[in-house]
């Protein structure tokens, strides 16, 4: 594996980098010039030019390798007779190269950015085991889902509110911000100005995007922990009117938010004075999960 690493190294150096001036070879400590004050390329013209010269010139180079194919060509005639492995899901890619948070689990869920997360696993979970941390993945290009450990599975949880799916943290961090800044008087945001915010960034971000040939900022898991603490601190979305009740204090009382499977809450007392029906009374189960 490394003496493959390295001879890609060195192809592209010979067919690429030597284009350009300040470079430091395979031995920076034993370059005598400033390599610094020669160079004169950005790190985004850089990644174009690799890209470029991947795509455009090795692909369509003829190799040796290849008993004189070119690898784009290899690649049509391989992939007609032996198939391509299919790209991995949007899920799987979180789990793998996901931002990694740790998460206290509550009664609305995993919260993350202002934001909660739940699904069916978290609500028998939480009812089993009550608050618990959790590892967490999160992907920047996408927050309307995040995956979560348990035991030794990762498994989906998807936001409570609808309107998510697709929504970068770029997008969404800018959106609070700028809430915050607009409506900081008034010390309260509803739902409808905060979605009706988000579509204006989302679109504005990514028609600016376009035009100027800018990639997705990248983020790191210090970068999120900044964010929280600097734009999200103390920040939890408002829910919409037709939100459900989730568990707070009794954890029978109200259910969990789940997206779909909701205890219900406990029946209320009978007054000793009031006649009971004869109905029978099925005592199999005190509650049950509806799908």
């Amino acid at each position: 594996m490394r003496g493959t690493l390295e001879r890609s190294f060195g192809t592209i150096e010979t067919g690429l980098i030597s284009w350009f001036s300040g470079r430091t070879f395979g031995a920076p400590h034993k370059v005598f010039n400033k390599p610094e004050e020669l160079a004169h390329l950005t790190t985004d013209e850089l990644a174009q030019m690799l890209v470029l010269w991947i795509v455009d010139v090795y692909h369509n180079t003829p190799s040796v390798a290849l008993r004189g194919e070119t690898p784009a060509n290899a690649w049509k005639r391989l992939s007609r007779t032996v198939g391509l492995r299919p790209v991995p899901d949007s899920r799987t890619l979180r789990e793998v190269f996901g931002i990694k948070l740790e998460r206290k689990l509550s009664g609305e869920g995993l919260k993350a950015l202002g934001l909660h997360y739940s699904s069916e696993e978290l609500g028998r979970h939480f009812l089993r085991r009550g608050a618990s941390k959790l590892q967490i993945r999160l992907n920047p290009s996408d927050i309307g889902s995040i995956s979560y450990k348990l035991s030794d599975l990762w498994l989906e949880a998807r936001c409570t509110e609808s309107g998510f799916d697709g929504v970068t943290l770029s997008e969404w961090s800018q959106t609070i911000h700028d809430l915050r800044q607009s409506f900081a008087a008034e010390n309260k945001l509803t739902a409808p100005i905060v979605r009706r915010a988000m579509r204006t960034i989302r679109t504005t971000a990514e028609t600016s995007r376009v035009r100027e040939n800018i990639a997705t900022k990248e983020y790191s898991a210090e970068d999120l922990a900044r964010l929280e603490d600097e734009v999200f601190l103390g920040f939890s979305m408002p829910k919409s009117a037709s939100d459900q009740p989730v568990c707070e204090g009794d954890l029978l009382d109200g259910g969990f938010a789940t997206g779909g499977i909701v205890l219900p809450p406990l029946d209320p007392p009978v007054d000793d004075d009031e006649t009971p029906d004869n109905t029978p009374i099925d005592d199999s189960d005190d509650f049950s999960f509806e799908g």
